[in-house]
């Protein structure tokens, strides 16, 4: 009897969940620079999302993807607040010395079940490009790239994706606000 409960189980946690899933981006940017007296360039940010397709996940289930994960939120615009709030926060203010262009390159969360260990992969990389306040010299360019590999028991739960997806985003723009080269670069 024990072992038909098992089976059964088993079954329903391989048959369920072809439901697609709808994500919230919710994390924060930390940095270890600090504001202080220094007077800072002021700057223009402009962020893009130059993904080609904006659905962030398939998960596979027996080889085939069934469930697609998205999000109604505008990252391009989740980004810019976030990153606007940051450079405030060093002190750094709006204006038009330096333009600090940020691309959102690739943003990915592919899931797979397997038993009795399912796992799980989360991607992204973020483009920065400071150039001066004419757009013509370039004078920092950097990829930012971040990577998490997961395991989890059969199948992972919707809420474990959206977590993986904003930790990844967490750490990646945190990395990216903390990089005291694009600091010197966007105050000098």
């Amino acid at each position: 009897m024990k072992k038909l409960l098992l089976i059964f189980a088993l079954l329903a946690s391989f048959s369920c969940s072809y439901k697609n899933q709808k994500i919230v981006f919710n994390f924060d940017v930390e940095n270890e620079n600090k504001s202080n007296s220094i007077a800072k360039k002021t700057f223009d940010l402009r962020v893009s999302d130059e993904r080609h397709n904006k659905k962030i996940l398939g998960k596979k289930k027996f080889g085939q993807t069934r469930v697609n994960v998205f999000s109604e939120q505008n990252l391009a615009d989740i980004l810019k607040f976030k990153i606007k709030e940051n450079l405030v926060n060093q002190g750094f203010i709006e204006g038009n010395d330096k333009i600090i262009e940020v691309r959102i390159k690739t943003l990915i969360h592919k899931a797979q079940r397997g038993f009795p260990i399912g796992n799980s992969e989360t991607k992204g990389v973020i483009r920065v490009d400071v150039k001066d306040n004419k757009g013509k010299n370039k004078e920092f360019s950097k990829n930012y790239t971040l990577e998490f590999k997961n395991k989890h028991f059969i199948s992972s739960f919707a809420s474990t994706d959206e977590n993986n997806i904003n930790n990844l985003l967490h750490e990646l723009v945190s990395n990216m606000m903390r990089d005291k080269e694009l600091i010197a670069n966007i105050s000098n």
